[in-house]
């Protein structure tokens, strides 16, 4: 991630709360579309061998209303993704023991329909095959802002609600 700081080169919790619009929760977005309470936030596990970038993007997901679990390397991650559900995995690339694009790799064996947001310092893959292997997902470079991170999210979380609702929806008589 990416901030300016004059004293400091890690962002503080405080630096990270003042760049948050206070109104913003994407994880509650549904409920007042569809005039209904929303059960639980939507949950979200961030991958990521960085202690400071794990814990400041977990800070933010958390600020905007989602219910966030860490890990700290792909396979720690993996084992996260199988003992629980969740509705979005952001993951670094560069990490030991297992690396994020492998990481979702075994999540597309899995389950094809996941939200990922993939975050490296450059792609792993060419544009054309990274796209193919995170579907539906996204590429994130760094550094980045909070800002940046918080569109991919709620972009990938909308656009899995609404295949939810396509799928429950009946079909327009013929």
């Amino acid at each position: 991630m990416h901030f300016s700081s004059s004293t400091n080169s890690h962002p503080t919790a405080g630096d990270l709360v003042a760049a948050l619009p206070p109104s913003a929760s994407v994880a509650k977005a549904g409920a007042a579309w569809w005039g209904y309470q929303q059960p639980a936030p939507a949950r979200i596990l961030i991958v990521d061998d960085d202690e400071t970038v794990r814990k400041v993007s977990a800070i933010v997901m958390a600020q905007w209303g989602f219910d966030v679990d860490t890990a700290d390397d792909g396979e720690t991650g993996w084992k996260a993704l199988c003992g629980s559900n969740y509705d979005l995995v952001i993951t670094d690339n560069d990490m030991p023991r297992l690396t994020g694009l492998e990481l979702i790799k075994r999540m597309r064996a899995v389950s094809s329909n996941l939200p990922c947001i993939l975050v490296s310092g450059r792609p792993p893959e060419p544009e054309k095959i990274l796209a193919e292997i995170i579907q539906p997902g996204a590429f994130l470079p760094k550094p980045f802002q909070p800002a940046e991170l918080m569109a991919k999210a709620e972009r990938l979380l909308l656009a899995k609600m609404e295949s939810m609702l396509n799928e429950i929806r009946p079909s327009a008589p013929v």
